[in-house]
């Protein structure tokens, strides 16, 4: 049922959760688990600080904290840093190495102001999250759910099965991402409708004559529009690598920026790989 209930945020997350701790003997709150789950200890780390935050405890820590410096140190450029840390665009982490290494020597402890302490972590955790990484591992973590829950060889097809349908189903609303995109380039006869609907129709007491082949011609024609659609879009890639060092040699620049969706991510970074350009 957790792979049904992706459209509910919370709801995925917290199934998620439960899930890996009965049938994986997984605490992903431990962060002794970051190693192999950095994103998801740190999302679920953040969960469970903000259930005993006070904004009002924050605001008073942080106004002593600003006394405190002040007084010690007079240092505007640490103050001027810590008064804007919820606007701070730069790494929060680095900013409380800073404030510790600067005033530790006069006696500063993080657990003297602990509301505002908490809330500091809890920024800098949640910058820390990088959203392609963590819907990498909700992935490969749902596929270690799927293997230890489905434990007969009909389970494990209705399970392979329904995993093929879900990439036809994303295929065809062009929402596809890079790995699920190789996914289906590496097994395309496999995952298109009428192979789906054949496999169905065999598995099923659902009759074969309900489609005409006519409408399974239709379905695939579909298919291969989509897949269409995508080589088109990957081949893409290698006209904006053109035009940027276009660009970059026309004007005689050595940076540059370049704004594409999700899709050409992974794309666009092997082909940035394979030229030896530097890229964040």
């Amino acid at each position: 049922s957790f792979l049904k209930n992706t459209s509910k945020l919370e709801t995925y997350f917290h199934l998620l959760e439960e899930s890996s701790k009965e049938f994986l003997r997984l605490d992903l709150t431990d962060p002794r688990n970051q190693i192999e789950y950095p994103m998801l200890v740190r999302y679920f780390n953040l969960s469970l600080m903000e259930k005993g935050m006070s904004e009002e405890a924050v605001q008073k820590d942080r106004a002593r904290l600003l006394k405190w410096l002040e007084r010690r140190t007079g240092s505007k450029e640490l103050i001027k840093e810590i008064d804007s840390l919820s606007d701070k665009e730069g790494s929060i982490r680095e900013v409380l190495e800073q404030l510790y290494h600067q005033t530790a020597s006069q006696g500063f402890k993080f657990s003297d102001f602990p509301h505002w302490a908490r809330w500091a972590g809890y920024l800098g955790l949640k910058q820390e999250i990088q959203s392609a990484a963590l819907w990498k591992e909700i992935e490969n973590l749902s596929d270690q759910l799927v293997k230890v829950l489905a434990v007969t060889e009909a389970e494990k097809r209705i399970v392979e099965f329904y995993q093929r349908e879900l990439l036809l189903e994303n295929l065809l609303k062009l929402e596809l991402n890079r790995d699920q995109w190789i996914k289906i380039e590496e097994g395309k006869k496999v995952i298109s409708p009428s192979t789906l609907i054949q496999e169905m129709f065999a598995h099923s007491a659902v009759k074969e004559d309900n489609f005409s082949p006519e409408e399974i011609e239709r379905i695939d024609a579909l298919f291969y529009s989509a897949l269409e659609f995508y080589e088109t879009a990957k081949a893409r890639e290698t006209e904006f690598m053109s035009h940027i060092e276009s660009h970059l040699k026309r004007h005689a620049q050595s940076v540059a920026v370049l704004i594409a969706g999700g899709f050409h991510s992974a794309g666009l970074s092997e082909l940035l790989q394979e030229k030896d350009y530097a890229y964040v």
